[in-house]
């Protein structure tokens, strides 16, 4: 391999080996050559078959890394893009994965808009079996570059890793990702790069998020860790991001985002009978639009608190 390939195609991963031989796949079958695309995996010590997979599937294409200890997916991303030797990094989930065109797409934006920190398509939210669940919104009828787009941003997460390419250098301007966040790194990020630079949008899809019980989204959502992380990731856009006369308007859409969560989580409870529901209904209610709302939501909360 040359010693700067265009991509670094760098895939963390922790106890999903079940899904890299589809993440694998999809970025080998656009391989675009050795000189132009590094391709790694990063292990932050599973417990399952991970180097097999890799040593099976990947052969000599893939380069893998597995860390001494478990460190969590923020400091495994953190390893992945210092890591990377190409111009442009694309993180992948090892339980993610892309759909052909990706890679010509992006490099297609990057020569197009020289200017561009980053670019990113649609995607797919898919489920265990890689059936579709739904669509990210169309944010454009074309390719464009959006300016200033953390203002967007800043009202709801639009971008999900796999969808997006970063170049390496302005991962090193920016420092790489909070570490006192642990499921909101990537979205604070996004909208750091976006506030410093124009970021290209691809407006077909060409990515899939993959949403199932096991992941760390999954077990998040039930225990009520991503919204204390969204109280987190919300005093960091107060502290550094958002200007003063923006703050009442980000703090609605963020009320806003943070009862979506919350309803996302109880219904997710709810479906699996899971204690934790009722704590969600709570949010619920302190964060709905109105007043009305969220009495009914405590009702409800009271009710499913004495066993009705």
């Amino acid at each position: 391999m040359i010693d700067k390939p265009y991509f670094s195609v760098m895939i963390p991963t922790y106890n999903c080996a079940q899904y890299l031989r589809k993440t694998l796949h999809s970025v080998l079958q656009q391989d675009l050559g050795i000189d132009l695309m590094q391709v790694e995996v990063i292990d932050d010590c599973s417990s399952d078959n991970v180097a097999e997979v890799v040593q099976e599937f990947g052969r000599d294409r893939v380069g893998f890394y597995r860390q001494k200890a478990n460190v969590g997916h923020v400091r495994n991303f953190e390893t992945a893009w210092k890591r990377a030797k190409g111009k442009v990094v694309h993180l992948l989930h090892g339980d993610d994965f892309v759909l052909p065109g990706f890679y010509t797409s992006m490099m297609e934006m990057y020569e197009r808009y020289p200017d561009i920190g980053a670019s990113y398509c649609r995607h797919f939210f898919v489920d265990e079996l890689n059936d579709i669940l739904g669509i990210s919104q169309k944010e454009a009828i074309q390719d464009t570059v959006f300016y200033e787009y953390h203002k967007s941003l800043l009202q709801g997460q639009r971008i999900q890793t796999p969808s997006i390419t970063v170049k390496r250098e302005v991962f090193e301007k920016m420092g790489g990702f909070n570490d006192k966040l642990a499921w909101t790194e990537d979205w604070e990020m996004w909208v750091r790069i976006c506030k410093h630079y124009p970021i290209g949008y691809i407006k077909n899809p060409f990515a899939a998020y993959r949403i199932h019980q096991v992941s760390s989204t999954g077990a998040k959502a039930l225990t009520g860790e991503n919204v204390r992380d969204l109280f987190r990731l919300k005093q960091i856009f107060l502290d550094s991001i958002v200007e003063p006369a923006e703050r009442p308007a980000f703090e609605r859409s963020f009320r806003r985002v943070i009862f979506k969560v919350a309803e996302s989580n109880y219904l997710q409870c709810k479906k699996l009978d899971n204690p934790n529901a009722k704590t969600h209904l709570r949010m619920m209610g302190r964060h709905a639009e109105t007043k009305v709302k969220g009495l009914f939501y405590f009702i409800k909360y009271l009710l499913l608190s004495l066993g009705y």
